[in-house]
């Protein structure tokens, strides 16, 4: 191939689409976002999460040790996957009336011994959920 007098090989120019496709594939792909929050604390609060508050697509993780504490989700919510609980961990994650939480990534999403997700609130998506733990 010529380009403006360069010679590239083929073999350069398939690694460099690879190359693009890996990065445009890895980039529409969610983050993880831990609960870093003080105690019972809202779920729309940016600082409450590392990395920034969860969007369509993210892995939300709760599972911060100490305390029994509980995450209210105070806004409507999609995201990729949810694990809630861990090792001395015992949160819970509120869905009041009015609210709804969308899990919609292909990873599986676990409510952990010790755990409790309560749902007054809708729990919709296309994610399966393993319940170890509480669903009130």
């Amino acid at each position: 191939m010529r380009a403006l007098g360069v010679r590239v090989s083929s073999r350069v120019v398939r690694g460099l689409i690879a190359g693009c496709l890996l990065f445009s594939s890895t980039a529409a792909m969610g983050a993880t976002k831990t609960w870093a929050g003080a105690f019972n604390g809202n779920w729309s609060s940016p600082t409450n999460w590392s990395g920034g508050l969860p969007v369509a697509g993210d892995d939300v993780v709760i599972n911060a040790t100490g305390p029994a504490f509980t995450v209210t989700l105070d806004v409507d919510a999609t995201i990729g996957s949810l694990t809630l609980g861990g090792a001395s961990a015992f949160p819970t994650l509120a869905i009041p009336g009015g609210r709804t939480l969308t899990i919609s990534g292909g990873a599986p999403s676990t409510v952990l011994s010790g755990a409790t997700l309560q749902q007054s609130g809708n729990l919709t998506g296309t994610a399966s959920i393993t319940i170890s733990g509480i669903l009130d």
